[in-house]
């Protein structure tokens, strides 16, 4: 690592060697030598998003001399599923048995789009089910009658995720609580004029929030990419297992 920085390389030779390095790493102290500090601290963004990491340079001496610590985020631990037989092995022997489950989707959530990711948190478990490479996913019946059934689901929103399961796999979401109405309730607003983002509502009902909302700039085609960048991966576990905590403490 260190012969490669103290001799003239570009920024993408910088991150990589930098990432190759701190990877299974939670704090490392290091100096590079001969990078000026502005080169080096516009690394930090990809940085982060290559390790799961917060990432920050601090200046040195003379401007010369730069120290590099990086501090792993509060990212949630998942399970990326893409077959029909991974996923209904996971349904009725994981995600059938909670009680309650955290639902969240990804893409473009409407009657005729596609979606791409629908994320599923069941007893401290995240699921990734990868329905754009593999759309029987959601045609499996136990899927069917998990969305359509008793099984209480805390979602966020999930106005446009009904509309797209309905549309486009034929699924009538039932039995939701949704935190975004439960914060305007609570706040003694209408929940059809009063709507906050999921942060907000986490910030005034949890101890946690999604660490990397203002790190994914959603546009379109975003999540139809394969194979999937692994900081959208992180952001849409993050979307359900910061759910559970607010849920109780709204319901109490």
């Amino acid at each position: 690592l260190m012969s490669t920085l103290s001799r003239p390389c570009d920024d993408n030779e910088l991150k990589n060697k930098v990432a190759e390095f701190l990877v299974g790493k939670e704090s490392v102290p290091l100096t590079i030598i001969g990078q000026k500090f502005p080169r080096a601290q516009s690394c930090t963004k990809a940085l982060s998003r290559v390790l799961g990491k917060d990432v920050r340079f601090s200046l040195g001496i003379n401007n010369t001399m730069v120290s590099l610590s990086s501090t792993r985020k509060n990212s949630a631990e998942f399970t990326l599923v893409s077959t029909e037989t991974e996923a209904a092995r996971i349904v009725r022997e994981c995600i059938m048995r909670a009680p309650q489950i955290m639902v969240d989707l990804e893409g473009d959530l409407n009657a005729t789009g596609r979606m791409s990711l629908l994320t599923i948190g069941a007893a401290g478990q995240v699921f990734l089910f990868d329905v754009l490479v593999c759309p029987g996913i959601l045609q499996d019946g136990a899927f069917k009658a998990l969305l359509q059934g008793g099984t209480e689901k805390i979602m966020h929103d999930c106005r446009h995720d009904s509309e797209a399961l309905a549309g486009q796999f034929g699924i009538a979401l039932a039995n939701v609580f949704d935190t975004q109405c439960a914060h305007a309730i609570l706040e003694g607003k209408d929940p059809k004029q009063f709507r906050k983002g999921l942060n907000h509502v986490l910030e005034k009902h949890s101890s946690a929030t999604n660490p990397h909302k203002d790190e994914v700039q959603h546009r379109p085609g975003l999540w139809e990419r394969r194979r999937m960048d692994p900081l959208l991966l992180r952001y849409a576990a993050a979307d359900v297992s910061t759910l559970p905590e607010a849920y109780a403490n709204m319901r109490t």
